[in-house]
């Protein structure tokens, strides 16, 4: 993997003055490769790839920002950069414009399709609203049994201030009839809700017992 690091620059003329910079970056780059399978070894190929990934997004930004420079002072990298856009242009017209009969087929399907839809929903138009107009009803019954519910929930527990004196009133008449008299005394959805409370109870007594 080092070995493809390795880079190497072969210049035949020099018009910029720029080989002396370039050739030091090549040689920094060889140095580096050269350094990379005692880095795996020494640090792992994860640690590894995390510093290259680091190295990658410090040298992209640096070079996105030059970029940038060049592109607004540069009249050499403006009228370039006007080039490309150019061919670019180019392109993408060409490109479209191959394109464009599957694009045409694939709207005029769209299309099809929601003719089909529209005309079916028209024709089943009565059914389907008497069925949303059932569902409706439905959940409008749902959320009122719901809410009685909770309602009465509500009520027995405020109710249940009430314990000592039931208490006091089943010993006093033992039997279904006391029972029956403290489920009505705490309203209609006393049943569920004190046997409920009486497994409750029972389980939190046998964890106490060690049962």
């Amino acid at each position: 993997m080092a070995n493809d690091l390795k880079a190497s620059v072969s210049i035949t003329a020099d018009t910029s003055g720029l080989i002396s910079g370039v050739n030091g970056a090549m040689e920094k780059i060889n140095r580096i490769s050269a350094s990379s399978t005692a880095m795996a070894g020494m640090m792992g190929a994860q640690k590894v790839l995390q510093l290259a990934q680091e190295l990658y997004r410090a040298v992209s930004d640096r070079s996105e920002h030059l970029s940038k420079l060049a592109h607004t002072f540069s009249p050499e990298a403006m009228t370039s950069a006007a080039n490309l856009s150019q061919a670019q242009l180019k392109s993408d017209m060409a490109v479209g414009q191959a394109m464009g009969p599957a694009q045409a087929g694939i709207d005029r399907a769209k299309e099809d399709a929601i003719a089909e839809e529209t005309s079916n929903t028209l024709k089943r138009a009565q059914d389907i609203g008497e069925g949303m107009i059932v569902l409706n009803a439905i959940w409008n019954q749902v959320k009122l049994a719901a809410t009685e519910s909770a309602d009465a929930a509500l009520i027995t527990l405020a109710n249940l201030n009430r314990l000592p004196e039931l208490a006091a009133f089943a010993a006093e008449n033992p039997g279904q009839a006391a029972g029956a008299a403290i489920s009505g005394s705490l309203g209609p959805s006393a049943g569920p809700l004190l046997t409920m409370i009486s497994s409750t109870l029972e389980a939190m007594f046998a964890k106490v017992k060690g049962d």
